[in-house]
């Protein structure tokens, strides 16, 4: 019985341990995914990379995401005054050597958002918890 116990400690203790166990993640197209970020009780836009590890992209608790084809992300996140910020992840210039400022660009506006994409597409956007 004692030896039952001590055995199920050790696979409570190795599985607790291993923190991306408990992560979700949602594949959103190309190497992007929606994952679980850890402590922020939330999810991040992050690039996976060929090993299988990921690399935030936008790791700050996201409001609202849309894939607009295959070469954007357009990211919605609250900012300190309850305003919408708004991010562009340009996946044409992304890789896994890429600097975050050459991908991500951004904060823009509600109004620059509607400003650019006014005349014909549709920006469907979804809330994480929408997967």
């Amino acid at each position: 019985m004692r030896s039952q116990v001590l055995f199920y400690f050790f696979v409570l203790f190795i599985f607790s341990s291993c923190g991306d166990f408990f992560n979700r993640s949602y594949h959103l197209g190309g190497n992007y995914y929606l994952v679980e970020s850890e402590g922020s009780k939330g999810y991040g836009i992050y690039f996976k990379l060929a090993n299988g590890d990921f690399i935030g992209r936008i790791s700050t608790r996201i409001s609202k995401y849309c894939v607009v084809g295959d070469t954007l992300i357009i990211v919605g996140v609250s900012n300190s005054s309850k305003a919408m910020d708004y991010y562009f992840i340009d996946a044409t210039k992304d890789h896994e050597y890429a600097e975050i400022a050459n991908v991500v660009s951004g904060p823009f506006s509600k109004g620059y958002l509607q400003n650019k994409y006014k005349r014909g597409l549709q920006l469907q956007f979804k809330k994480p918890r929408d997967n």
